[in-house]
C-alpha cells in the first residue's frame, strides 16, 4: 500500500486529471441511459399519438351515421308533396292555424326519430311564424330563433350550443336548414343566395351529443371531444389552455363541420411517467454515489492547490509564518517550494523599500519645513532690531521672549507633527510678534471641533496662512493702522463625514487676489505674493489623501483660505512620519 501511495503522490497532475476523466466518461455513460430512455418517451408519445387519432375516426364515424340518418330523413320529408303544400299554406296565411300545425306535427316526429341525438324539430316562416311541437314560449334563450336573426343563413348550419328555448332545463345544438320553394312547383330546395322562405330547425340534445362523441373513454389518456363549424366551437371546450393540451381535429359528414379532440397533457402517457419515476430514481442514485466518489477523488488531487490558495491568502493578510511541506513530488511540490522561496525574497525586499520609503518621508518633511522657518527667522528678527532701534528695549524683550518660545515649539524633539491646539497656540505667539511689529491689534479666534482638538496636522502649517492673512489683509504699504474696526483672524478645523478641513478667515479690507492664491498653490516660488501656499498644500499631502484647497473673499467681511482632506483607512490619522512608513 505503501509503494501504491507513493506512486500516485509521483505522478505527474496531468495523469491525475486522466483518471478523474475516466471517471467523467463513466458518467457520460449512465447519460447516454438517459438518452435511451428519453428516445422512448418520444417513440411512446408519438404511438400514443397515432392511437389517439384512430379513436378519434372511429367517434367520427359513429357521428356521421346520425348526422346520415338525419340528412336522408330531411331529404325524403322535403321531397313529400304534404309537407311541401304544408310549407306554402304556411306561407300563405299571414297567421298560425291548427291544420297547418297538425301536419307539421307529423313530419317534425318523422324527423326526430330518425336520430336519438334529436330533441326537437321547429318550423320558422319568413314572416316570423314559429311552429313548434310545444307551446309558444321565448326564442331568445342560448340561441336567437327569431326569422330576423336567421334570415343571413344558406344551405345547412350548426349554431353553437346554448339554452333549450323550448326546454330551459337542458342545452341544445341548433342545425338550421333553409328551404325555398321552388317556383310554383311542388319541390324544395336549399337557399344559396336568396333570403329562406323557411327555416326547418332541428335541435340536438347537447348531453346526448356529448356522450356520443365521448364514450366509451381510454384508460391510457384523458380527453375530451367537441364539435367545431366552420372553425367556431359547438360544445364546451377543455378547460386547460392550449399549452397544457394536445389537440387534433378531424372532418365529419357535414360540410365545414370537424370532430376535435382535446388531450390534458398532465393524464397523458402514463406508462411514460412510470419510466421517468424510474429514470429519476436512478439518475439520484448515480448521481449521489457519483457525487461522493467525485468529491473524494477531487480533494484528493487538488488538496496542493488548497495548500497554496491558504498560503496566498495568508501571504495577502501578513500571517503566513511557517513554510508549507509539499505532500507530493509532482509540479504542485515545486510550485510550493518556489511560492515558499518567492515570499520571502518579496519580505526581504519590502523591508528595504519600506526604510527606504520612511527615509525619503522624513528627508522630504524636513526640507519642506525648513522652507518656512527662514521666511519667519528673517521677519521676527527684523521686527526685534526695529524695536531695539525706536528705543521701545521693553517691547524687544517681550517679543524675543515669545520668538524663543515660538522656535521651541517649531523645533521641539525634532517631531513633525503637532496637535491643532499646540498648533492653535503656536499661530498666538506669532501674531502677538505682529502686532507688535505693526502696532495692531489683531484678535485671533477658533472655530475647532471640540473632538479635532487633538488631531495631529503637520507643523507649522498654518503659520503661512495666518501670516498672508496678516499681509493681504491688515498690512498696507504705508504701514497704517487698520481699516476694520476689529480686525480678527479665524483658524477653523472641522470634519464632515469622512472628509476634514483646516483653514484661515479674516476680516481685512484689502481682500485676497483669488486668481493670484489659485497661482501660487501651483508654484514652487513666493512670487505671486502669496508666501508659502504652495508649500502647505505639498505638506499636507505627504500626510492625507486627496487634498484640495478653497479660496474666498468678501473684502473687509470674510477672506479664507480652506484645505479639505481624508485619511487612508489603512493609515489612520498622522502621528509623524514613522506613523506613514508603518
Amino acid at each position: 500500500m505503501k509503494k501504491i501511495r507513493y506512486w500516485y503522490s509521483s505522478l505527474p497532475l496531468s495523469s491525475k486529471i486522466t483518471l478523474l476523466m475516466a471517471l467523467l466518461i463513466t458518467l457520460l455513460a449512465g447519460s447516454f441511459s438517459l438518452f435511451s430512455i428519453s428516445f422512448f418517451n418520444q417513440a411512446y408519445s408519438h404511438e400514443t399519438e397515432q392511437i389517439a387519432r384512430q379513436r378519434l375516426e372511429l367517434f367520427a364515424e359513429n357521428l356521421d351515421r346520425d348526422l346520415l340518418a338525419i340528412n336522408n330523413q330531411i331529404i325524403e320529408t322535403s321531397t313529400m308533396p304534404l309537407f311541401v303544400r304544408t310549407i306554402q299554406r304556411a306561407l300563405e296565411v299571414p297567421s298560425k292555424d291548427l291544420e297547418t300545425l297538425v301536419n307539421f306535427q307529423q313530419f317534425f316526429k318523422r324527423i326526430a326519430d330518425s336520430s336519438p341525438l334529436i330533441h326537437s324539430v321547429h318550423v320558422i316562416t319568413k314572416d316570423d311564424i314559429l311552429y313548434s311541437p310545444y307551446e309558444q314560449t321565448s326564442r331568445t334563450l342560448g340561441n336567437d330563433l327569431s326569422y330576423p336573426s336567421l334570415s343571413h343563413l344558406q344551405k345547412v348550419t350548426l349554431l353553437p350550443g346554448g339554452q333549450n328555448p323550448f326546454a330551459p332545463s337542458r342545452k341544445s345544438v341548433p342545425i338550421v336548414v333553409a328551404l325555398n320553394l321552388l317556383g310554383t312547383s311542388s319541390y324544395l330546395e336549399l337557399t344559396s343566395n336568396l333570403a329562406a322562405d323557411v327555416f326547418l330547425i332541428i335541435l340536438l340534445d347537447e348531453q346526448a351529443l356529448l356522450e356520443k362523441i365521448n364514450s366509451p373513454g381510454s384508460a391510457f389518456f384523458s380527453y375530451t371531444n367537441t364539435l367545431l363549424f366552420q372553425g367556431v366551437p359547438l360544445l364546451p371546450e377543455a378547460p386547460e389552455s392550449d399549452s397544457a393540451m394536445i389537440r387534433f381535429a378531424t372532418p365529419t359528414q357535414i360540410n365545414g363541420l370537424e370532430l376535435m379532440m382535446s388531450i390534458a397533457k398532465r393524464s397523458y402517457k402514463p406508462l411514460v411517467a412510470f419510466m421517468i419515476i424510474i429514470t429519476i430514481i436512478t439518475a439520484l442514485l448515480v448521481t449521489g454515489g457519483g457525487s461522493v466518489l467525485i468529491s473524494r477523488i477531487s480533494r484528493h488531487i487538488t488538496s496542493p492547490f488548497s495548500a497554496m490558495t491558504k498560503m496566498v491568502k495568508e501571504m495577502e493578510t501578513g500571517s503566513y509564518e511557517f513554510d508549507i511541506k509539499p505532500r507530493y513530488a509532482d509540479e504542485t511540490g515545486t510550485l510550493i517550494e518556489g511560492m515558499n522561496s518567492m515570499y520571502h525574497t518579496i519580505i526581504q525586499q519590502m523591508r528595504q523599500i519600506k526604510e527606504e520609503e520612511q527615509q525619503k518621508y522624513r528627508y522630504l518633511s524636513q526640507m519642506l519645513t525648513e522652507q518656512i522657518n527662514p521666511h519667519f527667522i528673517y521677519n521676527t528678527l527684523e521686527i526685534i532690531n526695529m524695536e531695539v532701534i525706536n528705543g521701545r528695549q521693553e517691547n524687544a524683550s517681550d517679543m524675543i521672549a515669545t520668538f524663543a518660545a515660538f522656535l521651541r515649539h517649531t523645533l521641539n524633539q525634532g517631531e513633525d507633527t503637532t496637535t491643532l491646539a499646540q498648533e492653535l497656540e503656536h499661530c498666538r505667539k506669532y501674531l502677538s510678534i505682529m502686532n507688535t511689529r505693526l502696532g495692531l491689534q489683531i484678535l485671533i479666534f477658533d472655530d475647532i471641533a471640540p473632538h479635532l482638538e487633538l488631531f495631529e496636522i503637520p507643523k507649522s502649517i498654518l503659520l503661512p496662512l495666518v501670516e498672508n492673512a496678516i499681509r493681504h489683509g491688515f498690512e498696507t504699504s504705508s504701514m497704517q493702522a487698520q481699516t476694520v474696526e476689529h480686525p480678527s483672524i479665524t483658524i477653523t478645523a472641522k470634519q464632515k463625514e469622512d472628509r476634514y478641513s483646516i483653514g484661515v478667515i479674516d476680516n481685512g479690507t484689502k481682500g485676497i487676489d483669488i486668481e493670484q492664491a489659485y497661482k501660487a498653490l501651483n508654484e514652487k516660488s513666493a512670487q505671486s505674493g502669496h508666501i508659502g501656499l504652495n508649500n502647505v498644500l505639498n505638506r499636507l499631502k505627504l500626510y492625507f489623501d486627496d487634498v484640495e484647497a478653497h479660496v474666498s473673499s468678501i473684502p473687509g467681511y470674510r477672506n479664507a483660505i480652506t484645505f479639505t482632506f481624508s485619511i487612508d483607512p489603512d493609515r489612520g490619522a498622522p502621528s509623524g512620519i514613522a506613523a506613514l512608513a508603518e
